[in-house]
């Protein structure tokens, strides 16, 4: 399921690491927020990128149906010539 949702191997295995650790929560963060220093860091900045691009993908889309919205109000509105 990690996979169909983009996260590497990587941020999965990290993710794995810290739950085999003991630290449920972690292991969730661990997907998205990477430990600089490990040999895959630029994997995981790659992994953090795709995750802020999605985020600003989805606020886009809100900001298409707000202006569409307002066009055909706008439509609406307007008196005819």
């Amino acid at each position: 399921m990690l996979r169909q949702n983009h996260y590497s191997i990587a941020a999965i295995r990290r993710s794995l690491a810290r739950f085999d650790s003991g630290s449920g929560s972690g292991a969730v963060l661990a997907l998205n927020q990477p430990d600089f220093g490990e040999e895959d860091e630029f994997i995981s900045a790659g992994d953090h990128w795709l995750e802020v691009l999605e985020l600003f993908a989805d606020r886009a889309r809100i900001i298409q149906q707000l202006v569409s919205e307002e066009i055909r109000k706008g439509s609406h509105d307007t008196p005819p010539l």
